[in-house]
């Protein structure tokens, strides 16, 4: 009996030829194999369950005396600001843009709460010396995004003063970023008891 090779000689075809059917064949059923794929995650997805460790595996700075939201209050709340985006800035092109780098963990997980198709961008500045906050921005990192007619929501974790949020809203995002649709903020947390600027409610 011929050879395998020697039997696809013998009917014209040369041994390149041959290699090349067999990776045409090999591509056509991993291409088939990854249709199938994605209409099965498509029909059936699986619902992510998120663990965190136990409160009693925490190691906490030695000031720390109370915990005021745990990890489950923290994840519930970003579901819910992810199912709200969703559908206010649904048809909409939407560019999420974390203040660095307090924000870095809330933006991470709006992000992946998100059901559209959405960018991600960051703005990197400080107002703070140390552990107190000043009246002097820094700003080191601009944004990179194109922003023309797209939707800018600005993703922060805690608003102290508002004096970098005021900062923001009526210099940066007037006088040096320009073009985009609307600029919104999305804040996980807001520090009453701190002194704000003034009209505060009205930015």
């Amino acid at each position: 009996q011929k050879p395998f090779n020697s039997q696809f000689m013998s009917l014209g075809l040369s041994q390149q030829t041959l290699i090349r059917t067999v990776i045409v064949i090999a591509l056509g059923y991993l291409w088939y194999r990854n249709q199938n794929q994605d209409i099965n995650m498509a029909q059936d997805p699986v619902e992510t369950k998120i663990e965190y460790p136990s409160q009693e595996s925490y190691k906490y700075a030695d000031d720390v005396k109370k915990v005021l939201f745990d990890s489950q209050q923290i994840e519930n709340k970003v579901k819910e600001l992810g199912e709200r985006i969703s559908k206010d800035y649904y048809g909409k092109q939407l560019i999420l843009v974390g203040l660095m780098r307090g924000a870095y963990h809330f933006l991470s997980d709006i992000s992946r709460h998100l059901t559209i198709p959405h960018e991600i961008d960051i703005i990197g500045l400080t107002t703070y010396d140390g552990d107190h906050s000043t009246n002097k921005i820094n700003l080191y990192h601009g944004l990179a995004s194109d922003v023309k007619n797209k939707h800018i929501l600005v993703i922060e974790d805690l608003v102290d003063t508002s004096f970098t949020l005021k900062w923001l809203l009526n210099d940066y995002f007037k006088n040096t970023v320009t073009g985009f649709q609307s600029v919104k903020v999305a804040c996980l947390l807001d520090k009453f008891e701190a002194k704000k600027v003034d009209n505060y409610e009205e930015m």
